[in-house]
């Protein structure tokens, strides 16, 4: 019994096998009954660029799409923007309003148009085109553009006039109601093949008696592959000597330019040439610059008073002592006895304050005051205060015409116009003393 038991269980577990494995197959049968071939058709990849799911991640190593990013080139103006944007009347849009020219070497003039449309109903007017700056200039631009039509504007940036990084701002003025103005900008660097820095050199303020020379330094650059060689440096003005000491034989050198004394009063300039071997630099211009006041200065020279002051006053008036040495001030003349001038020193007497008082209701005379005064320096042995004040307009008296009035009118007064001289209104028959006329009447 045990061995029929144990041979049947096997026999029945192969059963409910073979059973399970027609049911699967039954159950597919049943399905490709209903949809013939969907079984075996392959399912179809998703097609490339396709948009993921929300929250699905990219796939690890898959690149963005191009124009994935939200941001578009600077002063870029994305398809589609400029025509979903409506005119009531004339409109513009500009395709790139920023323009970057990248590095540009010194010399040559360098161009662009930048190119607009009207997306407005109406004729765009292009009014006007301002730059900012006088390396900037604005060429012959289009200034009627019908709608749906294109225009443009050119530009040219002279190199030679421009530094080191630059950016500029053109302003062009329209019609549109919406936006009258639109700022334009171009920007870049313009490098030299043979740079001076600083391309100025400022000794600021001297003095007339300065006996030591002054030095200021700039450093040369070459810029070029080609070893650069300096075959003569020049000053415009004697006052100033120049000189180029290598450094770092045909890269680098060093500009010397010495001030020497003595100096000439007022502003000093001079333009420092550097001959070069390079083609394209062969002259490199450096301008050095200074200023010496007169050793001694009335500040302000010329004393300019109110008309006609009411009250008494006074004005006060420095004397500047550029010299560094202590002066006197003495032998104050005034032609105007009227006056009272005085002078006090500021302490370590190297400055003084003239002091000038003068009365209530006080008129300069004809031709101003000259106010003269000594001072202890050998080379400014007097100084000039010049007193003026502004003049009055007279008012011009003018005759009013009589009014001729009819026979029997009653006589009248003219109304008062202020600065005029007026006359009563006279009869007919009466005779006019001032003038001598005789006013007869009219004929009926």
């Amino acid at each position: 019994m045990t061995s029929r038991t144990g041979s049947i269980i096997p026999r029945f577990e192969r059963i409910l096998a073979v059973a399970s494995i027609a049911a699967v197959a039954l159950s597919a049968a049943v399905v490709a009954a209903q949809n013939p071939g969907e079984l075996d058709k392959p399912k179809p990849l998703p097609p490339v660029g396709a948009a993921q799911p929300a929250g699905a991640a990219q796939p690890a190593g898959v690149a963005q799409p191009a124009g994935a990013h939200a941001a578009t080139g600077v002063g870029t103006i994305p398809a589609g923007v400029g025509e979903a944007r409506t005119f009531s009347g004339p409109g513009i849009v500009f395709d790139t309003p920023v323009h970057d020219y990248g590095r540009v070497m010194s010399g040559p003039n360098v161009a662009h148009d930048f190119w607009f449309t009207n997306p407005g109903t109406e004729v765009l007017k292009v009014t006007n085109v301002r730059t900012s700056c006088g390396c900037t200039t604005a060429g012959a631009w289009d200034r009627e553009i019908p709608p749906g039509e294109s225009g443009r504007i050119p530009i040219q940036i002279s190199t030679a006039k421009v530094g080191g990084k630059f950016s500029k701002t053109i302003t062009v003025d329209t019609n549109v109601k919406e936006s009258p103005q639109v700022m334009l900008r171009i920007e870049g660097e313009v490098w030299r093949p043979v740079e001076v820095t600083p391309p100025h050199l400022s000794f600021g303020r001297l003095t007339a008696n300065a006996t030591q020379p002054m030095t200021a330094e700039a450093t040369i650059v070459n810029n070029m592959t080609d070893l650069l060689e300096i075959k003569g440096v020049t000053s415009q003005n004697p006052a100033f000597r120049a000189e180029a000491i290598p450094i770092e034989a045909g890269k680098k050198y060093k500009l010397v330019v010495t001030a020497n004394p003595p100096f000439s009063t007022g502003n000093l300039t001079s333009q420092i040439k550097i001959q070069t071997n390079i083609p394209s630099s062969p002259e490199v211009l450096v301008v050095a610059s200074a200023y010496v006041p007169e050793p001694v200065q009335l500040m302000p020279a010329i004393l300019n008073i109110p008309t006609q002051a009411p009250n008494p006053y006074e004005k006060q008036v420095y004397v500047k002592n550029n010299s560094g040495q202590s002066i006197q001030i003495s032998n104050i003349k005034c032609p105007d006895s009227r006056l009272e001038v005085s002078v006090a020193p500021r302490p370590p007497e190297l400055d003084h304050v003239v002091i000038v008082k003068f009365p209530a209701n006080y008129i300069v005379p004809p031709g101003g005051v000259q106010i003269t005064m000594d001072t202890s320096l050998e080379s400014t042995k007097s100084l000039t205060l010049r007193v003026i004040q502004p003049t009055i307009a007279a008012q011009t008296a003018r005759r009013t015409p009589p009014v001729v009035r009819a026979t029997g009118a009653k006589p009248t007064t003219q109304p008062a116009t202020p600065g005029l001289i007026h006359k009563p209104i006279l009869q007919p028959g009466a005779e006019d003393q001032s003038e001598g006329t005789l006013i007869r009447p009219n004929k009926q």
